[in-house]
């Protein structure tokens, strides 16, 4: 008997690390706003900043890349990434930092600010604005170089 239950207790234990060990966030409350399909509708990509004449400026979209992206939330704490319609990723959400936005109070009424780490990784961290029916990421689709002289700003329509 003592046997039985010291296995069963084994069980047990491993089920309760699985569990903690898959950290996720349900979207719910002001978050909930993230939860739909989003279509990437343009990139802003300001290069070579760092030169004396301030650099350049150029605007990237799907028909100049040929290509389209779009990125599904969902309620349940799940987000999908697509390329030309196919799914690339999925990753579980874990939402540390998912806050108003009060830049411009009035202009951008009922805007977001977050932060969110892909499958609990911090490496992962995923941000941006978020208002009823747009996001702007620095991350997603085209990511912000490690260099100060150059920026991507995506964003995103519902």
């Amino acid at each position: 008997m003592q046997a039985k239950l010291l296995r069963h207790s084994k069980y047990l234990f491993l089920v309760f690390i699985l569990l903690i060990s898959c950290k996720k966030d349900k979207l719910d409350g002001d978050s909930e706003i993230l939860v739909g399909k989003w279509h990437w509708v343009y990139t802003i990509y300001e290069y070579d900043k760092c030169q004396q004449n301030g650099g350049y400026v150029k605007t990237l979209n799907p028909t100049t890349e040929n290509t389209t992206y779009q990125m599904e939330f969902f309620k349940k704490g799940k987000v999908k990434f697509y390329e030309n319609e196919i799914e690339k990723s999925e990753f579980r959400l874990v939402v540390p930092n998912f806050a108003a936005w009060n830049g411009y109070q009035t202009f951008y009424d009922n805007m977001f600010r977050f932060s969110i780490f892909l499958d609990n990784d911090k490496n992962k961290e995923f941000s941006g604005l978020v208002s009823k029916d747009s996001i702007l990421t620095y991350h997603r689709p085209y990511y912000t170089a490690d260099s100060p002289c150059n920026d991507y700003v995506n964003y995103w329509g519902k």
